[in-house]
Formats: C-alpha cells, structure tokens, sequence
C-alpha cells in the first residue's frame, strides 16, 4: 500500500494582517499572497531560501480578497473589498532572475460591494469577478500592443490591455462567493452564500445561467473542476465535501476531443452527486483544490487543518469509467493557528513526480509551504 506524507518547508512571513489568498504563478516558481494589509507579495525560492520579490501596495484602499494570475503569466488580477479589481502589469526585464516590477494597468470598476473573487478563462479572453452585490460580472479582454512589423516579441514593455464588461449575471440571490472557470473551455461557475452552484456559457453575444447546483445546505465556499473538466468538487460551511458529475458522463468523455463549450453545456444541465464526504472537516471549509496531478483534492478551512483526498478508479484499466471512489490519504491538524482560508497546489512536480509543493495562508498572517510526497 501506498505511503503519503505532508512536511511543513517553509513559513513565510512578511504580512502583518490575515492572508486571504495564495497563488502560484503557471512557471511554479513564484508565488502571490495577499490580504487585509492591502498588500500582494510575490516569493520566489533562491538558493535555498524563500524571499519576497516584489511587495505590490499602491493597487487597492482595502483587504484585498483574492488573487489571480493570468494563464499566459504576464498579468495578474486582484479583487479587493473596495469594490475594484486591478490588473497588474510586470515591466519588461531582461531575465527571471531580475527583481520584478508591477504597475497597475487598469482598475476594473462596476460592482456595487466587496469583490470576493476573480478568475481568468482558459485562454485569457475573460475575466470574471463576483461580489457581495449578489452578482458575478464577464470580462472581455481587448489587447493593445505595437504593430507587428515592428514588435519585439522579447520586449512587452509597450503592451496593454483593456477590459469590456461583457455581461452582469444576477442569478445568486446571496454574496457570491467564487468564481472558477473550465480549465479548457469557457464555462465558468459561481458559489454563493445562498447554498448554490451556478454553471455560465456564452450564448451568440451574451452569457446565461444554464445550470444550478442545489445540494448544499449552507455557503458554498468554493468550488473547482477536475483536471479534465468533467467533475467539480465542492466545499461549504455544512463541513461536507462534494464531488458532483454529469449524468451524461460517458457522452461527456466520448466527445471530449471535439467538445465545444456549447456542446459542454448542453451535456452537463444535470449533474448527479458522486461522492459526499463528510465528517473529516468540523468547521466550514473554505477552499479546495484539485491537483492536476495524481487526481489529488486538497482542502481547509475554519478548523485549521488540511486533508487531502485521492480519487481511485475501480478499473484501474479504464481510466474513463465513471465508477470512482473517492478516500482521505493525509490530513494535517493544527497545519496553522487560526482558520486556513487558501490552498492552491504548485502546478509542477518537485524532483520526481511523486512530490508536490502546496501552499496555504491563514488568519494567523503566515504563509506556509508543504510538501506531499507519495512513497
């Protein structure tokens, strides 16, 4: 059998308020955090030591909520309690070895209330953010950069981006929680203080709520897809963890080559609950996150530890069969002193494939990174 193991790396400290966030940058080495200090930090390991790079202070008037870096790596979107989303800019280095640079581009404007999240689609095209004015807000991305005939592809110190509001969905009838996109088709969701789980696709021009998800029986904290899009999982403030499915899985996978996000749409109006997993966690659980390695879900929340959860095929001949099981591997109590509000796996393996770094922030105002190693 299988042998897991979580080791604390690395404490990282340097906020003087609770963190909110963390995320790590698509290149693995960079990690952002921010919180109620009003500040981003972005870290890097050097050498043997984890610094801070950067401190980004002059984006936002209020705690910043959450965070959220483009899939290209060039920009990186942050929503804040005073109502404004900004996205920042790195100026043009020579190298990665270079102290980095932000500006702020552009502060996106419109929300009514607190913006609580933010999230970027599989190809950059949109921005999404959702606030306590109950609704969540499409964001089309209109690029600006020099001429190609006179482009230097090394040097993107020139390029700019603005943003179109392309739709306001007004569906939650509560504080909207997160938002989270397909990782490869534009779908995006929605979780809601009011118990709920929307699914959004494009229609022609506009965007519509095409699905609800009603099966929690308190706040829906957050939400993410598998890595192939075909499940999410859930976690609430009933302490229970969820993974729901389409009913038409199997036509789901079939299609998987050719899937639009039309036809995605159209397959998945009904979703059926897989697996509810329960009594692991006895406080809300605020954050998940499903690891694009190794089918891994990692989770945390208001009781201050972490649990990580393995999905297992009962075919292990058919990796497609929708007949899953799903079992906690680790937990760690205690993994902070107060709530744990983030977790986000690293996207690249350490080493071998079989060590994973991940990073959690907490009300305590510490950062820390873990390692999980299967043995």
């Amino acid at each position: 059998m299988d042998k897991y193991e979580i080791k604390l790396e690395k404490t990282l400290s340097g906020h003087i308020e609770r963190i909110w966030c963390v995320r790590w940058h698509p290149n693995g080495r960079w990690l952002a955090s921010c919180g109620a200090d009003r500040t981003i930090k972005i870290w890097s390991k050097e050498g043997d030591e984890w610094k801070c790079l950067s401190t980004l202070t002059d984006g936002h008037q209020r705690t910043i909520r959450f965070i959220a870096w483009s899939h290209d790596g060039r920009f990186l979107a942050s929503s804040s309690f005073d109502g404004t989303t900004c996205i920042w800019h790195q100026k043009a280095i020579d190298n990665d070895d270079e102290p980095m640079e932000w500006t702020v581009m552009v502060s996106l404007e419109g929300h009514e209330n607190e913006v609580k999240g933010v999230a970027w689609s599989p190809d950059d095209t949109f921005l999404a953010t959702c606030s306590r004015d109950k609704s969540v807000w499409i964001w089309e991305k209109i690029e600006v950069g020099c001429e190609a005939d006179d482009c230097d592809t090394n040097d993107r110190s020139n390029e700019e981006a603005f943003f179109e509001c392309s739709s306001v969905q007004t569906e939650h009838s509560q504080d909207v929680k997160c938002v989270v996109w397909h990782p490869k088709l534009n779908i995006l969701s929605s979780s809601s203080f009011d118990n709920q789980i929307n699914l959004y696709c494009q229609n022609e021009d506009d965007w519509h709520c095409y699905t609800q998800l009603n099966q929690h029986e308190s706040t829906v904290w957050s939400v993410a897809f598998n890595p192939e899009g075909t499940r999410i999982v859930s976690v609430s403030a009933d302490e229970s963890i969820k993974i729901w499915q389409p009913k038409n899985f199997n036509q789901l996978i079939d299609d998987d080559t050719k899937l639009t996000a039309k036809r995605y749409a159209e397959l998945t109006v009904k979703w059926t609950i897989i697996a509810s997993l329960s009594g692991y966690h006895h406080w809300p659980i605020y954050d998940v996150h499903w690891s694009s390695i190794h089918d891994l879900i990692l989770t945390a929340g208001a009781d201050n530890s972490l649990h990580v959860f393995k999905q297992f095929h009962n075919d292990p001949d058919d990796p497609s069969n929708s007949s899953v099981r799903f079992r906690q591997i680790l937990y760690k109590s205690d993994a902070h002193e107060q709530d744990i509000n983030s977790i986000h796996w690293n996207p690249k393996p350490m080493l071998n494939n079989n060590r994973l770094l991940f990073a959690s922030g907490s009300d305590d105002g510490c950062v820390r990174l873990w390692s999980f190693e299967q043995q």
